[in-house]
């Protein structure tokens, strides 16, 4: 209970901070006024919900709801072919939205709620009673991926789109092979030189989310099913298999700065990829797949955005740590002692933005 305490504390901190920032840069409009736009809408009282987004403040009826209200900043509004691109890919994974008017210029939208509880407060539950619960949430997760190999939008097959998609991380890569510390090197030549297959005629072009991380995923904790995603304003097109990246928080997490994983983590990740292959079916190839999972792992923790763009982290990065634990020690054998928190919120807190 006091490590739950603990995550839900750093959670109700990190969210006053985005709260008081989208404010500041939202002037138009304050959080009273947003609380009785949203109360309108839902008709009842509501309040903020636990976990905020950085460019936006979410809402909910107090007593809980089928809906929330989110009003966006205007520097990053909600794109509708893009969701609707990710909901034809993903179904009932992703929750609808539906844009209900603005106040003062800010955009407001009523987004279904999600059951569940995000991954950082379902997490001492998936990991109980050697991760049965963590294993069924993996299950889970590989179907929600398979579902973008077997629902594939016409447009994302165009060759304009594929060689955009192909331009785009081939700069990422040549940016993460010139800007990170030199032992990364290897691993990074060793992905340029594999990213042509993620482009051959066979391999699916898809919408997946830009940011996997365990504030953006909703388990049920009794259960350990996974009941949606959501944030998808980040969402990219991108070789399938790069989403396979977020099974890396539900694997582990950072405790003392410390990266531990689940004692059972080598046996629950060849069950993760055994059910990815039987739920893609004719097709399959681990090996792709494995190069495209590499590549978002890179790009997620590798890339932090500059005051000129797209930068590659250094040393002393929270981000750097987190890329390479997962490059050079991927099953670390220290014992789980006690749940810390996750990268999302070490992160955030430290002030990092990852990107895609």
């Amino acid at each position: 209970m006091a490590e739950q305490a603990e995550i839900t504390k750093a959670l109700s901190a990190q969210s006053l901070d985005d709260i008081g920032r989208f404010f500041a840069e939202n002037k138009g409009v304050t959080q009273e006024k947003c609380n009785h736009f949203a109360a309108r809408l839902l008709g009842l009282p509501v309040q903020p919900t636990l976990i905020q987004g950085t460019t936006s403040y979410t809402v909910m009826a107090t007593g809980g709801g089928s809906a929330v209200v989110q009003f966006r900043s205007t520097k990053n509004l909600l794109n509708p072919r893009k969701l609707s691109l990710v909901k034809e890919t993903y179904e009932r994974f992703v929750p609808n939205h539906e844009p209900c008017g603005e106040l003062n210029g800010v955009p407001a939208f009523k987004i279904d709620y999600v059951d569940g509880v995000s991954a950082f407060l379902a997490m001492k539950s998936l990991h109980a009673a050697g991760s049965q619960l963590l294993k069924v949430a993996l299950m889970d997760f590989a179907s929600f991926i398979a579902l973008a190999w077997h629902n594939r939008p016409p447009e994302l097959s165009e060759t304009s789109t594929r060689n955009n998609t192909h331009t785009c991380l081939r700069a990422d890569l040549e940016l993460l092979y010139r800007g990170l510390p030199e032992r990364f090197r290897p691993k990074v030549r060793s992905l340029l030189e594999e990213l042509d297959g993620l482009f051959a005629a066979d391999w699916p072009m898809v919408v997946t989310h830009g940011d996997l991380v365990e504030n953006n995923m909703h388990f049920d904790p009794n259960t350990g099913s996974l009941k949606g995603i959501i944030d998808w304003n980040d969402a990219i097109v991108a070789p399938f298999g790069t989403s396979v990246v977020g099974i890396e928080c539900l694997l582990g997490w950072y405790a003392r700065k410390q990266r531990l994983w689940v004692d059972n983590a080598a046996e629950l990740r060849e069950g993760f990829w055994a059910e990815l292959a039987r739920a893609v079916g004719p097709g399959f190839d681990r090996g792709r797949v494995s190069t495209a999972a590499q590549i978002g792992l890179f790009r997620t923790y590798g890339l932090v955005m500059g005051e000129r763009g797209k930068v590659a982290v250094q040393e002393g990065s929270l981000s750097l740590q987190y890329l390479e634990d997962l490059c050079y020690n991927p099953l670390a054998r220290a014992k789980p002692r006690e749940l810390g928190l996750g990268k999302g919120v070490a992160a955030a807190m430290s002030g990092e933005q990852c990107i895609t």
